[in-house]
């Protein structure tokens, strides 16, 4: 099995990852690669555009996110982030597989959170 940083890919300023990583509810981690340290920093957008889950950066800072409705990542074995199995009542792949559905992701310190995003944001 090749790493996760083998099957990333450059497209447009998005990072893509494979789809097929993230369809199981237990296939929740965040790969480390594509989220720190840059949304201590930005806003990163997480929305799926199949056969891809799209990373795209925010122009919002991150201190500047109003956590109002944020939930935060559980942290698994202590190295892993894991995005909430369901949000919104809905399985969060097929969530974030709907037309405009996105997760806006950042982080404070060495902790992490999403809430509900437009594509556009």
């Amino acid at each position: 099995m090749s790493s996760v940083g083998a099957k990333i890919r450059w497209c447009d300023g998005k990072i893509l990852h494979p789809s097929i990583y993230w369809k199981s509810p237990s296939k929740r981690r965040l790969p480390r690669l594509l989220i720190e340290d840059r949304a201590l920093e930005v806003g990163v957008l997480i929305y799926v555009e199949e056969p891809w889950i799209v990373f795209r950066e925010t122009n919002q800072k991150a201190e500047d996110i109003d956590s109002l409705g944020a939930i935060e990542l559980e942290v698994y074995q202590g190295k892993f982030n894991l995005l909430p199995e369901k949000f919104k009542r809905q399985d969060t792949y097929q969530w974030m597989a709907k037309k405009n559905n996105a997760l806006l992701l950042w982080g404070m310190k060495d902790h992490y959170f999403v809430k509900a995003a437009g594509r556009e944001s």
